[in-house]
């Protein structure tokens, strides 16, 4: 979850400019780590159990953080298995001090084939929920 969420990260402030910033670190790391979660993860919580986990946030709340991410980066949960790979050697870069601590492994080909699957699926899943209708008035969540 952690490499997905990374990428995420980057997707979300690539494709909308939004740089993280003291203010709003919370709100998109928590959104990243709780879409890479359902995509991850086959018995992901669902976002009641996320706000009674982080009661930062109201249940609206973080629906609101899932709508507004996921229409900035298009509904696009897609990882390729290079993507991943990618990010997984950043993250083991930056961790390396620490090296005896993590425990990511490499993902092998019969799971990246079956993270694309769930990419595709919860992407269906996330278009249905929220419907497309513009965000650009909702990033203040974000600045």
């Amino acid at each position: 979850v952690s490499v997905i969420t990374l990428f995420y990260l980057d997707r979300f402030s690539e494709l909308s400019g939004v740089a993280m910033t003291p203010d709003n670190w919370q709100r998109l790391t928590i959104t990243a780590m709780m879409l890479a979660s359902k995509v991850w993860n086959d018995e992901s919580f669902e976002n009641a159990e996320f706000a009674q986990l982080c009661p930062l946030y109201t249940l609206d709340e973080i629906n609101k953080f899932e709508m507004i991410f996921l229409k900035c980066v298009g509904y696009n949960m897609s990882v390729k298995g290079s993507e991943y790979a990618k990010t997984y050697f950043l993250l083991r870069t930056l961790g390396a001090k620490d090296a005896a601590d993590f425990d990511l492994e490499p993902m092998d080909n019969v799971r990246a084939s079956r993270l694309q699957e769930r990419c595709l699926e919860k992407q269906i899943e996330f278009r249905e929920r929220y419907p497309e209708d513009g965000c650009s008035n909702l990033m203040n969540w974000t600045l």
